[in-house]
């Protein structure tokens, strides 16, 4: 009787509890992420009125575009440090609903906006909440997750931002653009109504020293029979790690953090290197170079947003299964042969290499395989790059690191961008494409070489072994994930 009950407890334990409360708080929280995909794809659908004027009659030129782009981003990177203090000091779901009040101001700017400089000025405000989510949201995600699932629960991160990339690439079509920005209101409020009852963070709540608190959102989270006391001793343990270092950026002593940390930013960065920025919120510009008309382009931007949504479903299902390894090796493989043929197809359009009629005949290259990089980026690359680093920092220094990497992100988004856009006009549009496949490859390599794989791994297992190197040519033959995943279960 008792090796039945013994039985019985060790298999609630291995499969994290009830899951559906930390379904539910892992959607809640991850709406906020619809915030991050409107801010980021505002302008996609709205361009060509707002060079109409039909905001307040105020008259936005190409390069105004573009700075309405820049100046969310430098919202962004001024307020990652302040909420890396927010986070350790408040606790992770404060500062999220907090992040809500510069999407209210910056949003009810652009409405009342009479200068080209106050949509500037809103934009950046808006950055600021748009930075709160981008580092919240998969951090508490993981946080509230058993290791079985954490894979999942984190990827509705990247499908939300997907699905705010679908939603202001609809609504910006269909409605005028002021009741567009209401719409873009409303996102905020659902988001406070549905994460306000949600747990906070046990990891928080421990490293604070509320364990009766910590005990409460356990069993919120898991369920009441859930037994707690593994969890909680091994959150407490991680939490110990570096008890005496206080010093903002003291963890960066450590060689192993500086490990984690050129793991998580080299993927950060090479998402930008593939080409995500141009692809992605510049769709129909990108399109429209190649020659295809206005209604191509419009319903082009829309599909655009449909294919990313489903595909960023997918991880969803089958990343905890089969490994975030392979995502990012089938991901930067789609990425590489798309834009090596997009690539192809510049260099004969640009260049004028090609007749007009067998470019008629190749029109449908371009598409084709913008619409599977679109699959791969928004499967696997985009999707395990926002999650890398809140499953390989240990929760001591987790919440910091993860503002680190999120400045690094949103700092190499305009480096990249600008150097690429400096290259193209230079050098000719192909020579991007071109690039995006190169790095594509160093994509590859990185994934197989260097990644360490955190599938059914608590965080200090897998930091454990970056500091020991031991990730490092790690192979399928040597951890074969499947094979892994079916022994935690039986």
């Amino acid at each position: 009787m008792s090796k039945k009950c013994e039985q019985s407890a060790r298999e609630r334990m291995l499969s994290g509890g009830n899951r559906a409360p930390v379904y539910a708080a892992g959607v809640a929280v991850c709406v906020g992420a619809i915030c991050n995909g409107i801010a980021l794809a505002w302008t996609t659908n709205i361009s060509k009125k707002l060079e109409a004027g039909q905001l307040n009659g105020i008259i936005i030129e190409q390069m105004d575009l573009h700075w309405i782009g820049v100046m969310m981003t430098i919202g962004c990177c001024v307020a990652t440090i302040p909420i890396a203090i927010a986070l350790d000091t408040i606790g992770r779901k404060p500062t999220m609903l907090i992040a809500t009040l510069p999407l209210y101001v910056g949003y009810t700017l652009i409405v009342f906006a009479r200068h080209k400089y106050i949509i500037f000025v809103a934009r950046l405000i808006i950055g600021l909440g748009v930075s709160g989510f981008s580092c919240c949201c998969p951090l508490y995600a993981s946080e509230i997750a058993h290791k079985s699932i954490r894979g999942r629960v984190v990827s509705f991160y990247f499908m939300f931002v997907s699905i705010g990339f679908l939603y202001a690439n609809v609504f910006g079509w269909l409605l005028p653009i002021k009741l567009f920005v209401f719409a873009c209101l409303i996102v905020p409020v659902i988001f406070t109504a549905m994460f306000f009852f949600q747990p906070k963070s046990p990891v928080h709540e421990v490293q604070t020293g509320r364990i009766h608190q910590a005990i409460s959102a356990l069993k919120a989270l898991r369920g009441s029979n859930y037994d707690f006391t593994a969890e909680l001793k091994h959150i407490k343990l991680e939490l110990a790690r570096n008890a005496g270092e206080r010093l903002f950026f003291g963890e960066l002593k450590d060689k192993a953090v500086l490990r984690c940390l050129f793991i998580s930013n080299i993927l950060l960065l090479l998402k930008y290197l593939v080409g995500a920025a141009q692809v992605l919120t510049f769709t129909s510009e990108v399109v429209k170079s190649c020659g295809f008309s206005d209604a191509v382009v419009k319903w082009s931007v829309v599909i655009a947003g449909l294919i990313r949504a489903a595909a960023s479903f997918i991880p969803i299902i089958y990343i905890d299964r089969l490994g975030r390894r392979l995502f990012l090796v089938v991901g930067f493989s789609i990425t590489f042969v798309s834009t090596a043929l997009l690539g192809v197809y510049y260099t004969f359009y640009d260049r004028k290499l090609a007749s007009p009629r067998t470019l008629d005949m190749l029109e449908w290259i371009p598409l084709i395989s913008l619409a599977f990089y679109w699959a791969g980026y928004s499967a696997g690359i985009g999707n395990v790059a926002c999650m890398t680093a809140v499953e390989i920092f240990p929760a001591d220094i987790r919440a910091r690191c993860k503002c680190i990497t999120e400045l690094f992100n949103w700092s190499s988004s305009v480096v990249v961008a600008t150097v690429y856009v400096q290259m193209g006009l230079t050098y000719g549009w192909d020579t991007n494409w071109y690039c995006y496949s190169f790095f594509s490859l160093v994509g590859i390599v990185i994934a197989i070489f260097v990644y360490p794989e955190a599938t059914m791994k608590d965080t200090h297992e897998v930091f454990e072994e970056i500091a020991e190197r031991k990730h490092i040519f790690r192979s399928y033959s040597v951890e074969p994930i499947l094979i892994t995943h079916l022994q935690h279960k039986t």
